[in-house]
């Protein structure tokens, strides 16, 4: 196995045991599975080879591996590219992890402390001042998360007339999937603000959105929900850090797509 410096990974356990959580549809012994390939992608910074000696590594018959990985597939849980399998938030947590060191490298080579707090909220402050643009750009200060209620444009305010606002390929989908119209409407008619969590995500594969773009996010999260678009992020976040998305962008429209035309609305 490749030596990283990661032992561990986040476990929120309510989110584990929650009934909404794809893991509880898998039995004790898949669970026990999942949890053992967790560990070994640890160590090997965060890809596994789909070979023959898989099995061998997990300890576990080729036929019972065979079954819990198509079942960890259809679920979602396990990504492939045909030659290597990866996990989502283990992929998330050493992409994170790799941002913190080279953070920690650039800032040795400066011969200088990290940032502080007080210095980041003192050059934020000045910045505003420089700058009274209507909208900034998006990029968040270093060290910090942002806050969607300063960096997100609001589509409405901007361009009050509904009949001016553009609708995205989105409508388009939802149509084609052969949702109502009126549905799209009611849904779209207030556009939901994007979470911390969902920036931290948008940030990871895109850190200068333009207007457009976060129009396309939030009209995303208003037609799929809370749980299905952030779902959607995290897989897109997973494909660029793995080098599977090279255009991001196009790669985020496929998935809305897609999750678009399997949304089901009863």
């Amino acid at each position: 196995m490749s030596k990283t410096n990661a032992y561990f990974f986040k476990f929120v356990a309510p989110e584990w045991l929650a009934a909404s959580s794809k893991v509880q549809m898998l039995n004790y012994e898949e669970k026990g599975l999942f949890i053992e390939l967790c560990a070994i992608l640890i160590c090997e910074k965060g890809r596994i080879k789909h070979d023959d000696l898989l099995h061998r590594k997990l300890r576990i018959g080729k036929p019972e591996l065979s079954r819990s990985l198509e079942q960890f597939m259809k679920l979602e849980l396990v990504v492939s590219d045909g030659k290597y399998l990866s996990v989502k938030f283990i992929s998330e947590a050493l992409g994170e992890m790799h941002e913190e060191r080279k953070k920690r490298i650039e800032n040795g080579r400066k011969g200088g402390r990290p940032k502080t707090k007080q210095n980041l909220a003192s050059n934020e402050q000045n910045q505003n001042q420089k700058d009274n643009k209507s909208f900034e750009s998006p990029r968040p200060p270093e060290g910090g998360s942002p806050e969607p209620s300063k960096f997100i444009p609001n589509e409405k305010k901007e361009t009050p007339d509904p009949d001016h606002r553009i609708d995205s390929f989105m409508k388009q989908a939802w149509l084609d999937s052969g949702k109502p119209l009126d549905e799209y409407e009611r849904r779209t008619a207030t556009l939901p603000e994007l979470s911390i969590d969902d920036m931290n995500c948008i940030m990871s594969f895109d850190p200068d959105p333009d207007k457009k773009f976060y129009f396309d996010l939030k009209r995303a999260k208003a037609l799929l929900g809370q749980a299905s678009f952030s779902e959607e992020l995290h897989m897109l976040k997973c494909r660029v850090q793995e080098g599977a998305a090279q255009n991001p962008r196009a790669y985020f429209n496929t998935l809305i797509k897609k999750a678009i035309h399997n949304k089901n609305l009863t």
